[in-house]
C-alpha cells in the first residue's frame, strides 16, 4: 500500500507534536545547609532531644513557595526542596547546635530519646517566607522540657535575613543563615540545668 504524501506529512507532524508533548521543563532540587561555627560559650555535655518540628502547612511541599504578598502565594513547580523541608530544618538546627555547642549528644526523630535525656526541645515554625530580591522570615516558638517532659520555658523569635540577589539560590542561603541564628538563639536559652 502507498502512503499518500499528505498523509505522510501528518504521520510526521504527529509524531513530532507527540514528542514535545512528552518533553518537560527542568526540574532543580534544593537543600539546607548547616553553616555553624563552634563558640566555646555555648559548650555543654548534657544529652539533648529535639522532637520533630510542625511547619506552616502552606509551605509543607515539595515546590519552594514565594511569597508575593501577605495574602499570596506561589508555588515553584520546577523548584523543588530534596527532601521534606521540616525534615531538612531539623537535620540543620540540630547539626548548628552541634557544631555551636561542640556537643555530639544531640539527637532528633528518628532516633528515640536517650535514657538519659535531660533536656528536650519542642519548636513550631510559624512562618518559613522567602521573597526574591528581598529575603526571608523565620518566626519560631520553641519550648524547653525537662526530663519529665515537664515545660522549663518557652521562646519566641523572629528572624530575617537579605537575599544577596533575585536568585533562588539566593534565598536558599538567606535561609541557611538564618538557621544559624535560630541555634544561637536556642543555645543562649538552654535552662542553666542544661549547661
Amino acid at each position: 500500500m502507498t502512503i499518500k504524501p499528505s498523509r505522510y506529512i501528518f504521520f510526521i507532524a504527529a509524531f513530532l507534536l507527540s514528542l514535545t508533548g512528552c518533553s518537560s521543563p527542568k526540574e532543580y532540587f534544593y537543600t539546607l545547609s548547616a553553616a555553624a561555627k563552634p563558640n566555646v560559650q555555648w559548650q555543654t555535655a548534657r544529652n539533648i532531644y529535639i522532637n520533630p518540628i510542625h511547619i506552616p502547612a502552606s509551605v509543607d511541599r515539595p515546590p519552594i513557595v514565594i511569597q508575593k504578598t501577605p495574602q499570596q502565594v506561589t508555588l515553584l513547580e520546577q523548584r523543588l526542596w530534596a527532601s521534606p523541608l521540616k525534615d531538612q530544618i531539623l537535620s540543620v538546627l540540630a547539626l548548628n547546635l552541634t557544631r555551636l555547642s561542640q556537643n555530639p549528644s544531640i539527637n532528633t526523630w528518628p532516633q528515640l530519646p536517650a535514657k538519659n535525656t535531660e533536656l528536650t526541645i519542642s519548636m513550631q515554625v510559624l512562618r518559613f517566607e522567602s521573597v526574591p530580591n528581598q529575603g526571608i522570615t523565620l518566626e519560631v516558638q520553641w519550648t524547653f522540657l525537662d526530663r519529665d517532659f515537664k515545660s522549663i520555658s518557652t521562646q519566641h523569635e523572629i528572624i530575617h535575613e537579605l537575599a544577596s540577589d533575585d536568585s533562588i539560590d539566593a534565598l536558599i542561603v538567606a535561609h541557611n543563615q538564618a538557621l544559624v541564628t535560630l541555634a544561637s538563639k536556642v543555645a543562649h536559652t538552654l535552662p542553666s540545668t542544661a549547661h
